[in-house]
């Protein structure tokens, strides 16, 4: 990087910057597929990709977060209290919870940030899927209302949240970044829909009550003419322990790019790309493999042909070949499933009487679709070899049986516009999906993902039966029947096509030996400290 390249205002950022030179620096890869762009959003009130809401939660924080014990813990609140009904929610600020430039958080910057998510003009795809728990959240989305009337501000340091049934999840959907609070000071009149989105194109509006802040070189992330790239720095403001270190986050064009980038020195942890975890285990003292809540999965387009024929989804539900995607082409770094929810949740089960690879039923199934000879793009994110060798591979197990296939490959960026709207939208009629907790609760995955009228619904799948399930789910208090309940809608959808099962993965990761502190797990789509707590890690010298 040279001097002329930094220009003037990095110089004075520098110079502004000077006392914290000296931490040492976390180079990490959480854009290591994002086609070397930034975050897609780094609004609270847009955020649907894990990996953009990684990034909001190290400038951001919520009254209550998920932990990396997948269990609730209070962050900027430290109490609450519910009503015997379980349908009334207290929470109690702290005293010094502060956003970074200094201004207190306080019950009416949490109303503020809820109704501004829940805004019309907001146009979020997301704030009534995690709050429209709330009375009056959804009349006032559709501008029907004027306020929410379960929202009230009791004093600075209490706010009050009403629901209008007692939802069993409504504590874990509530740490979902759409209620983390927000400073009215910097954001009241500033642009959030998505285009010309503030938070996202203005580094200066990220004042979060968060353990860090950005790095600005104006109103910009990074220097004029350099790569795309974030920079934190701890907080001073921060309600908890501090950070002792930079982070540092580059955009990288694909996993391989990021990998080549950890062998040369210049990230201190990665990714692996499949073809390369064999060799990488042999590495003890970087290697390291966690668990996950992710799920993959196909969605069909029950609107459009040939998948709006039930016939042609169960072919396709046969025809996929899971053992030979998860063996030969991903060298058996996934685990296979038969049901929508990931190992060790609630309403998990083998899925033994739901579709497996049967090429003879597969072909029986197609040979009742009338729709079987329409042609059909299978639509998948490219961004690796891995996956680009995979949907090929199931693309070729679809023409195997008759389909009249082709693989269609999309950026990273592109799909997860086309996963986040009803796939008629974007003339979209079979995808490739994936889902990570939002929440560790079954109703994350079963109800939101495929409940008539649901917002993350987009294959348009509708049974009445299958909603009256999830609504009994949703609200039950025992586990074991919630279980159940969710168990019975689970079959119900995969035996119609609705939902064709693939994995849920692994992550494997490699992290430089000198870094401490750091973590995998279901809750998180990257590598964070435990339960969040920054202060712990730590970068020596190398």
């Amino acid at each position: 990087m040279s001097a002329r390249a930094r220009g003037s205002a990095y110089r004075v950022q520098s110079m502004r910057h000077a006392s914290r030179v000296s931490l040492p620096t976390l180079r990490l890869d959480y854009l290591d597929r994002n086609n070397g762009k930034l975050a897609n959003t780094l609004d609270p009130a847009l955020v649907s990709s894990a990996t953009d809401a990684d990034i909001i939660a190290m400038v951001n924080d919520g009254l209550v977060v998920i932990g990396t014990d997948n269990k609730v813990h209070l962050h900027l609140a430290d109490g609450y209290t519910v009503s015997k009904n379980h349908k009334v929610y207290t929470f109690h600020i702290r005293k010094n919870a502060r956003f970074s430039n200094g201004h207190r958080v306080t019950a009416g910057s949490v109303r503020f940030a809820i109704l501004r998510a829940l805004a019309p003009s907001t146009v979020s795809e997301v704030a009534t899927t995690y709050m429209g728990e709330i009375v009056g959240a959804n009349v006032y989305k559709a501008g029907r209302a004027s306020d929410v009337a379960g929202v009230k501000v009791l004093d600075n340091s209490t706010i009050r949240i009403s629901l209008d049934k007692p939802y069993a999840y409504f504590l874990k959907t509530f740490t979902y970044q759409t209620s983390w609070p927000l400073d009215p000071s910097v954001l009241q009149g500033k642009t959030a829909a998505p285009l010309g989105n503030f938070l996202t194109q203005d580094c200066r509006g990220n004042q979060g009550a968060g353990p860090f802040t950005f790095v600005c070189f104006g109103n910009r992330f990074y220097p004029s003419g350099h790569s795309p790239s974030y920079t934190l720095v701890p907080s001073k403001f921060w309600w908890g322990r501090k950070a002792h270190l930079r982070i540092v986050i580059n955009a990288y064009s694909s996993l391989e790019d990021a990998y080549s980038a950890y062998k040369r020195g210049q990230l201190e942890m990665v990714s692996i790309p499949t073809g390369f975890i064999v060799q990488e285990r042999k590495n003890k003292k970087e290697f390291h493999q966690f668990s996950t809540s992710v799920v993959r999965y196909f969605v069909p387009n029950t609107n459009k042909a040939p998948m709006n024929d039930v016939h042609c989804r169960l072919a396709a539900a046969y025809a996929i070949d899971r053992n030979k995607l998860a063996n030969t082409i991903l060298h058996g770094t996934v685990n296979i499933i038969y049901d929508v929810v990931p190992p060790g949740f609630l309403g998990y089960y083998d899925g033994r009487d739901n579709p497996h690879f049967d090429l003879a039923k597969a072909k029986a199934e197609l040979g009742k679709c009338r729709s079987r000879t329409v042609p059909m793009k299978l639509t998948y994110p490219t961004g690796s070899s891995d996956s680009d060798r995979t949907f090929r591979e199931a693309n070729r197990e679809l023409q195997a049986v008759g389909f009249r296939s082709t693989a269609n490959a999309i950026s990273a960026n592109d799909w997860l516009t086309t996963v986040s709207q009803s796939l008629e939208n974007t003339n979209t009629q079979f995808v490739m999906g994936g889902w990570q907790q939002d929440y560790p609760d079954p109703q994350d995955y079963v109800s939101i993902l495929l409940r008539c009228g649901s917002d993350y619904n987009v294959g348009l799948w509708c049974s009445k039966t299958f909603s009256n399930l999830v609504d009994r789910a949703d609200m039950e208090s025992s586990p074991q029947k919630r279980a159940q309940l969710y168990i019975q809608a689970q079959h119900l959808a995969i035996s119609q096509g609705a939902w064709i099962t693939l994995w849920n993965t692994e992550t494997y990761e490699l992290i430089k030996p000198y870094v401490r502190g750091m973590t995998g797990g279901v809750a998180y789509a990257d590598i964070v400290p435990k339960n969040y707590d920054w202060s712990n890690v730590t970068v020596s010298n190398h």
